[in-house]
Formats: C-alpha cells, structure tokens, sequence
C-alpha cells in the first residue's frame, strides 16, 4: 500500500511537471518535436535529479538491520525508478503522438495572479517572511517534543467498532491469559523450577496474571505473564523491563513475546536513525550539489524540509496523542502515534518534498544561467513553479486521503502525516521561506570553491551544447 500511494504521487508529479513545460514550448513557437525534446532537456532533467533524491531518501531505511525498514525502502525505491522510466519514456511519447488534446500555456513573466503577487511581497518583506514562517514551523514541532509513541498492531488498527477488534477484545477479556501482549518467559530448566521462579512476579502493580509452566521441548520450559491491560502497553513494557533485570542465578532466562519484541525494535530504531538521517542528508546534499553547483543551496534545502517535517511530526502528536479533531477525522487514538511511524514519514516525506525543492530550484537555476539576477530570478522561479507544485500537492494530498479512509489506523497516520507534510512544504516552505531566504542570501546563494564551481560551469556549458545539438537535429 506505501508502494502504491507513493508511485501515484510520484506519477502525478513527474506528469505535471513536464506537461506544463511542454505547453510552455509549445507557446514559445516551437514544433512538437523541438518542444518534446526541450521539455526533456529542463524538466526532464529536474524529473531525473528528482527522483534520484527521493530514491536516496528511501534508500537509507536499508540503513536499520530489521528486514521491516529495508523491504519498505527497498520496494518505494523500486516503484521509483519505475515512475521515473515512465516520465522518461511514457510521458514524451504520449506528448509527441497527442500534441492537440496539451494545449498552450505560455510561462508567466512579472504580470498579475495570486503567485506573482505572493512572489513580489516575499521578496519585498524576505526577512519578516523568512522568520515568520521559520517560528511558525518551529512553533508546530513543539508538540513532538512530548510525543509518546505506542504499538497500533494487530487488532489495535481497527476501530473499536469493527467486528474483528470486538471479537479479539472479548476473547482477550475471557481469556486474558491468552492475550496477544502476554510476555511469555523461556528458561532452561524444567517447569516446576521455572514456576517456583516466576511466582514472585505475582500480584506484581503490573501484573494481571501469571500463567501453568510448561514444557517447551527436551529441557526448556516457558510461562506466560498477562500484563495489565493497557491501549498504550505501558505495564507490558515496564513488566518485560523488570523480568529481563530479575533473572534467576541457577537457569538461563529468555523474555520473548510482542511486548519484549517492540522494546528492542524501538531500541533498535534509537540506536540507528542518526546513522540513517545522516545518509539520507549526505545522499540529498551530493545530488542537489551536483544539480546546482552551489554548496549553500542544498544545506538550505534540508534544513527547510527538517522544517515541515517537524510540523507533520507535531500534528501526528496533536491528532492521535491528544485527539484533536479525531472525530473529524474519522480515526481513533491509542495514546499516541505509531513506533514506527516517525522513520517511515521521515523518509518518504523528506524524499516528496525534495521533489518541490528541485523542481523550484531548476527553474531559479535557468533563469539565473540566462543572465537574471539573483531576485529577480528567485521572483520569476516561483511564479513560474507555484502553480504546478500547488496542483501536484493538492492532487498528491487526494491520493492520501483517499488511503486515510481504510479502517486500518497504521494507513490512516502515515496518510495524513505526509499530507501535512504535502501542504506544508507546498505553501509555506516553497512559495514563501525558500524565496525569502534566497533572497536575503543572494549571490551566496551559488557559492562553490572555485574549483568546484569551474568544474559544474564546464559540465552545464557542455550539456546546453548537447541540448541545442539535439535540438537542431530534431
């Protein structure tokens, strides 16, 4: 289900982008074909540097040992490429085979409508924008700072309402030693032992019940403690972390069970998201770096999209922690979002937002190659992408919302944590704080060590050179 989601947002990205560049060639004059392979060679470019971001975003899930981050990386890295074959392949060919039912749209100079207006005032008001929106941001994070987060597994994603959770509930409550979180012990030694042992646990503040020990096989034996029940498993957790601090001296003592399990995946999620968010920074940094040349910009870049990432963290907290709007919304709470949520949304909504900032940024690049100065191209960039990152992000938010409306509460937090993010980066990141500060940056905008920065002019020097080749040859 992420795989799909991710290759209909990705899809309708990549389409937009370049059927607003081909509509834009075709006003400036130019045949289908010289159009097809001019689109090819601006928006397909940034498709590529697009998709190469997002795919290295997804990529850094590999970087936790459990198989359960690395398959999902893995697999949206793979409907990835796919969507960027087809952009590469599918979209220029349907352009050039249906050239009548694209109509013309010529690109917005320094005229009328809403994004030219909101382009002016950013640049005319950029520091006040800037730290406007910057506190805002931050202001909608400070709420993941208190975030608790629970196990929504099993029988747990379903409303309360729906047939399957009522039946594991009443099975839980006639049979609570048969619950699904009980934490069950495993020794070598034989269960009268293990009994004697576990018996202390008994009438523990978080224990329900202590289960018959049995034998597991040839010298092993195991028993079951039922925990209090708890939405949030807080005595579940605190019941493993006690047995695991208690363990006999005569015996060996494995804890094993759900709770046990999700104790060490949380620990292992600690131990390894710096090392995953720092891959995924080095990977964006090196990609943006070679799309722009310019060591500023891509630095920039990931700290806006930490930004409106940590207001999508902060709205997770707000709506399945504290419940706000969770009516409205048609979900339930647990007492928090899920354990896992955070590095899955970190990764597909850092690698969804990239796809806005490189789309801006290539325009604002072209137009800075051409000769227009610094504002003025950071003016004309934004009106130019506004409305097609606004049309990409409303129609990317329609695809999440319409996984937002399945019962089961795991797809309904992903769901609206990345449309947040969408909306977020959409407006607020993209049309006012990235021009505001580019604007206040200006020539440091496209810094580089001068060695670097000659380098990247040769390579861009050499790819308008095969470009205009290509287009005369068309």
């Amino acid at each position: 289900m992420v795989g799909l989601a991710l290759a209909l947002a990705l899809a309708i990205d990549y389409a937009l982008v370049t059927v607003g560049r081909f509509r834009e060639e075709r006003a400036a004059g130019h045949d289908v074909a010289e159009a097809v392979v001019r689109t090819m060679a601006t928006a397909g470019r940034s498709v590529r540097f697009a998709a190469l971001v997002v795919a290295a975003a997804l990529c850094g899930l590999a970087a936790f040992p459990s198989d359960f981050y690395a398959a999902i990386g893995l697999a949206a890295a793979g409907t990835v490429a796919l969507s960027l074959a087809a952009a590469l392949t599918l979209t220029p060919a349907l352009l050039a085979a249906f050239p009548h039912r694209i109509g013309a749209c010529a690109a917005r100079g320094t005229g009328s409508g809403a994004f030219a207006r909101l382009a002016r005032w950013t640049r005319r008001h950029a520091l006040p924008a800037a730290l406007g929106v910057g506190v805002l941001l931050l202001a909608c994070a400070t709420p993941f700072l208190r975030v608790h987060l629970v196990r929504p597994v099993g029988e747990r994603q379903l409303p309360p309402a729906a047939e399957a959770r009522r039946f594991a509930d009443t099975v839980a409550e006639r049979f609570p030693q048969h619950r699904a979180d009980a934490v069950v012990v495993v020794a070598r030694t034989d269960p009268a032992r293990l009994q004697r042992w576990a018996g202390r646990f008994v009438g523990g503040p978080d224990v329900e019940a202590v289960g018959t020990a049995t034998a597991a096989g040839p010298g092993v034996a195991l028993v079951r403690v039922v925990p209090k029940a708890d939405p949030a498993g807080r005595p579940a957790d605190r019941l493993v972390r006690h047995i695991r601090a208690d363990r006999p001296a005569g015996f060996p003592v494995w804890v094993t069970g759900r709770s046990a399990l999700d104790i060490d995946f949380t620990a292992e999620v600690v131990d390894n998201a710096p090392r995953a968010a720092a891959l995924i920074a080095a990977t964006t940094f090196l990609f943006l770096l070679l799309m722009t040349g310019s060591v500023l910009l891509p630095l920039k870049a990931i700290v806006m999209n930490t930004l409106s990432l940590g207001a999508s963290f902060g709205a997770l907290v707000l709506v399945f922690q504290d419940g706000w709007g969770a009516g409205l919304l048609g979900v339930h709470t647990l007492g928090g979002p899920g354990y896992w949520l955070p590095v899955v949304v970190f990764a597909l909504a850092f690698g969804l937002s990239m796809d806005y900032e490189v789309f801006l940024l290539s325009r604002i690049q072209e137009l800075h190659d051409s000769g227009v100065d610094n504002d003025l191209a950071v003016e004309l960039g934004v009106q130019r992408s506004a409305r097609i990152i606004s049309s990409s992000a409303a129609l990317m938010c329609l695809v999440f919302v319409g996984f937002a409306t399945g019962e089961l509460l795991v797809m309904k937090q992903l769901a609206i944590a990345l449309a947040v993010a969408v909306v977020v980066d959409a407006t607020l990141v993209r049309c006012v704080l990235v021009p505001a500060t580019m604007t206040l940056l200006r020539g440091a905008n496209w810094w580089a060590p001068p060695p670097l920065r000659l380098r990247f002019r040769t390579l861009r020097a050499q790819a308008r050179a095969q470009d205009a080749g290509a287009g005369a040859g068309a």
